[in-house]
């Protein structure tokens, strides 16, 4: 397959927004293989022999690029908790790592980091040193848009002034960070879509955007709506979550694949994307990033019950009424449960794994099942000389680009 131009500055925006700008390596993806092939296992276990080792970071230490990886969850505490790690795509080495934090009763995460990648990224701050959370007052059920630190554990909420001397009581939540991770965003209890920048709060720091499904700020609030619940293509017109597509401009919400038309039976209406491919079952779509307009890169999987995954490239044709799924990796007995993009290295990474290894693979994002991709590391997540190694639980949510490169390529 032929492909694409990508152009740099259009596809590095996930949708509208005024005087916003996507920072490059924020478009991400995410995916799994299926072993369907004796050779091909075989040639991805000689990669995986050959990577560099990944090796463990000391305590806080964060260089600020690279990949991030994020585990959302028990951890063995009471509580869940927040931990991150950092990897050089290239040499694969451990650069940064923030131990797991417990987040307080009284913190609640807006989702787990196990979404989809684009969607989690938007939990954490620019520098990965704040998560954002709604906090929960027991006593009077109030709640309040805050960041929780990752660097010593405080909470910190900055709730609007009261606009009344006997107001109701805040309701604030879905907060997330803004495409730059500067500026915190929420809706609060009248749903009106709000912003605020936590690291400098004053009176008069407050942004209204308008009602949480449209308003006069419509670019902005549309831009909210789609990064607190899916995601937005470059042009901001389409949302995809699940299965399921919906188009902003005709309000239609379709599914991506219909069991029915894999089988081979008619079906009416314009309630399902028809698949040109995938005619082994009805695939389960993870979206996880788009490339342009109509490209769409997401996890697939399972399959008729099968306990595997694999990396899927879905061309829509301009009206999204058929669709054409391209394999992104070819057939391998690695899981692949999760990747990032960089769109301007037209690369994708993603953290697999095989009985008990794990590793990060990188691959170009047109290559298609005819390459094998790169092993950039190979993880010992039980070792006694890593401690700090990024476990099974994680998840790739970045690929972040060195100070003053636009990309960090593996060769």
């Amino acid at each position: 397959m032929r492909r694409p131009h990508v152009d740099r500055g259009h596809v590095a925006a996930a949708s509208q927004i005024v005087g916003a700008l996507r920072r490059p390596g924020r478009h991400l993806l995410a995916g799994a293989l299926l072993c369907l092939l004796p050779t091909s296992c075989t040639v991805f276990g000689q990669f995986t022999d050959d990577a560099a080792p990944a090796r463990a970071a000391g305590p806080q230490t964060w260089t600020g690029h690279g990949l991030v990886l994020a585990a959302c969850g028990a951890s063995g505490m009471s509580q869940p908790a927040v931990e991150l790690w950092e990897i050089d795509p290239v040499t694969g080495e451990q650069t940064g790592h923030r131990p797991a934090l417990e987040i307080p009763g009284q913190a609640r995460l807006t989702y787990s980091c196990d979404e989809a990648p684009a969607v989690s990224r938007h939990l954490f701050n620019h520098d990965f040193t704040a998560v954002a959370v709604q906090v929960v007052d027991a006593d009077s059920d109030a709640s309040r848009a805050g960041v929780l630190d990752l660097t010593n554990g405080q909470v910190r909420t900055h709730s609007r002034p009261p606009r009344a001397a006997f107001a109701p009581l805040p309701h604030d939540d879905l907060a997330v960070f803004d495409d730059e991770g500067r500026t915190l965003w929420y809706r609060d209890d009248s749903g009106t879509v709000v912003s605020f920048d936590p690291e400098a709060p004053s009176e008069d720091a407050w942004t209204e955007h308008g009602a949480f499904a449209g308003g006069e700020d419509s670019d902005a609030s549309a831009w909210y709506e789609a990064n607190a619940s899916g995601l937005a293509n470059p042009s901001g017109q389409v949302l995809a979550s699940g299965n399921t597509l919906q188009v902003i401009d005709d309000g239609r919400r379709l599914r991506m694949f219909c069991t029915a038309l894999l089988s081979g039976e008619g079906v009416t209406g314009d309630g399902c994307i028809a698949s040109e491919s995938a005619t082994d079952g009805a695939p389960d779509i993870e979206p996880v990033a788009w490339l342009d307009d109509d490209t769409l890169l997401a996890l697939d999987g399972p399959r008729q019950g099968a306990a595997a995954n694999t990396v899927v490239r879905l061309e829509f044709d301009d009206d999204f009424t058929s669709v054409t799924a391209e394999p992104a990796l070819p057939p391998s007995d690695w899981l692949h449960g999760s990747a990032v993009a960089s769109l301007g290295c037209e690369q994708f990474a993603t953290f697999a794994s095989r009985g008990e290894d794990l590793a990060i693979f990188v691959q170009d994002l047109y290559a298609g099942d005819t390459e094998m991709p790169t092993a950039t590391a190979v993880i010992d997540s039980g070792g006694s000389e890593a401690p700090t190694a990024p476990s099974r639980r994680a998840r790739l949510i970045d690929w972040v680009p060195a100070p003053g490169e636009e990309t960090t390529c593996v060769p």
